[in-house]
This record gives structure tokens, sequence and C-alpha cells, in this order.
């Protein structure tokens, strides 16, 4: 899309004519006031001279003294009229323009500009996060009200950072406490936001092979999205092969408004704002996801009618830590 293009697309020819016929109009009235006033005083004359006694002093003085008056006032009061409309005029044209400006404006920056935004710290992560799901929520159409997460990312706050946000005396929200009131109020299921999230789940085979302290973090973390998952029908997981397994270094949220791309442990990433390429990318992941046809690797869908499936994993899943912590505390005894 061109800025010619979309500049001729806001124009509407017929108004534009209409604008130009009213002010041609205005301005022959203008025009024939200005020059018809001298031949109605010429023509008046005439008439005074021709059917009035000239000599009848007190006929004539105050005949010609109201006749001026009544000229003078006529065209004072045509005047007025005309200058005011044109000044309405002007206005019209004036905010016409303003808001023919501030919408090829907004299109370009929204279809033409999507803006980049390279994000260093989790800082700047966590708020471009709660911008993004901002928008979700002030957003009115409900085809807009929805959220894609591709991975797990841990934009979760350390207890350390937790501290310190609650120690710092400065009156600005933090980006901790800014996006866990934005999540929360996400995931409170009377907002009518529908959330995907896409991601490989870990099995008992692969659960067994991570260290204790990634075991526990899974098991919190699959806690949390079976807690979710019981509170409404808004919040699904899609356990994919194709998607990024939990724990990967790379996740993405995409909404209808842009896209977060978060490296790491959500120390650095990059926000796309725009919602063109927004749509764009969400179809190319969720196509890649979900793409898959054979049984064996078809997508497997968990929300809140089929939690209990991830119930019967997080028990299977604990149970297998407890066993290998007993496994680890057990010291066989030395035989005589």
């Amino acid at each position: 899309m061109s800025i010619e293009s979309d500049f001729e697309e806001k124009i509407d020819p017929i108004q534009e004519w209409k604008m130009y016929r009213r002010h041609l109009i205005f301005k022959g009235i203008g025009t024939g006031v200005t020059i018809g006033l001298p031949v109605i005083v010429f023509i008046s004359l005439y008439v005074g001279f021709e059917f009035f006694d000239f000599h009848a002093t007190n006929v004539t003085t105050w005949w010609w003294f109201g006749l001026a008056i009544s000229f003078l006032s006529a065209n004072l009061f045509s005047q007025y009229l005309f200058d005011r409309r044109t000044k309405i005029n002007l206005r019209d044209v004036k905010r016409s323009t303003e808001n023919l400006r501030e919408e090829i404006r907004e299109s370009i920056a929204e279809n033409l500009r999507p803006s980049i935004t390279v994000l260093i710290g989790k800082d700047e992560v966590r708020r471009a996060a709660a911008k993004l799901f901002s928008e979700v929520l002030e957003c009115s159409d409900i085809n807009d009200k929805f959220i894609h997460h591709f991975g797990a990312a841990n934009l979760s706050p350390t207890s350390e950072e937790i501290r310190d946000s609650q120690s710092n005396d400065d009156t600005e929200e933090s980006s901790i406490e800014r996006l866990g009131n934005v999540i929360e109020q996400i995931n409170d299921s009377s907002n009518g936001i529908q959330i995907f999230r896409h991601l490989r789940i870990w099995k008992p085979e692969q659960f067994k092979t991570r260290s204790p302290k990634l075991q526990e973090d899974f098991l919190k973390w699959l806690e949390n999205q079976i807690k979710l998952m019981q509170a409404g029908p808004n919040y699904q997981i899609v356990d994919s092969r194709r998607a990024p397994v939990w724990g990967d270094s790379r996740n993405s949220i995409v909404t209808a408004f842009g896209y977060l791309d978060v490296v790491g442990d959500g120390e650095n990433g990059f926000h796309i704002s725009g919602q063109e390429i927004s749509q764009r990318m969400r179809e190319l992941l969720r196509r890649h996801a979900e793409g898959a046809r054979a049984k064996s690797t078809k997508p497997t869908r968990y929300g809140h009618e089929t939690v209990e499936l991830l119930e019967i994993l997080h028990s299977k899943l604990n149970k297998s830590m407890d066993d290998s912590k007993d496994g680890a505390n057990s010291v066989p005894e030395d035989s005589d």
C-alpha cells in the first residue's frame, strides 16, 4: 500500500465537490452583493427623483435618510452573513483536513511502518509484554480478544526482584507490578480473552533426565496451568511436537496488535507492533505448530473439560520426582 493510494481512498470525491460548490455559491453571493448594491442605489435615486417632489424638503430629506440607512443596514447584514458563513466553511475544511491527516498518519503507522523495538533487560521485556496484554484488554472487538503463546516464556520475578521492587521508594509502578496486574486481569475469564499456549510438554522420560531444580520449576508451572484451566474455558494448551519445548531459550507472544519475541530467561527480546505483520506471524506459527497430520504427531489440546489429563500427568511426574529423591537418600547397609 502506498501513501498516495491511501490518500486517494480517504478523500470522498462527492464530498469534495459539495464543499467546492458551496464555496462557489457563497463567493458568487458576495460578488453579487458587491456589484449589485451600487446598481440598486442608482435605481433608487432615479425612482426618488421621478416620483417625489425634489423641492419638498421635508419629504425628500427623510426619504433619502431612510433609504441610506436601509442600504447601509442591508450591506452590513449581508457582509456579516457572508463573513460568518465563510468562517464556518473554513473551519469545516480545516477540521476535515486535520481528520484526514490524522487518519492517514494512523494508517501509515499501522500498515506501512510497523515499529520494531529491541528490548534489553527483564524490565523492558516485562513492560513490552504488559503493553501487549493491555492492548488486548482495552480492545472492544471480540474477534481481537486473544493471546497466543508459543513456548513458556518465564517472566515471573524472583524473590530477590520482588524485594527490590517493594523496597523501591519510586511512586511509578514497577514493571513487575504492572505485568502482574495485567496478567491477573487477562486470566480473569469474565474478560472474555481466549488464551492459547502452544508448546511441547515434558513427558515422564524427558522429565527424569532433568535436574531436580528444573523438575520442581516444571511441576510448579504445570500446577499453575491446571488452576488456569479449572478457572474457566478461556485457557487452552496445545501440546505439539513442533512447538517449542518447555524451557526453550526462545518464546513468542502474539496478539492482534503485536508480536513479542523473548530470548533466554526473559533477559532480552524484541517487540513488533502492527496488526498486519502480527496476523502474518500468527498464521505462520500456528500453521507450523498445529500442521502435523499424522496421528503420532497430531497436537493434543488440554482445556477446561480435559484438565484431568494434565492432573494425571502432574501426579505421575510428582511421584517420579519423589521416588528419585528417596532413591538418592537411601544408603545401602554394609554386609558383615
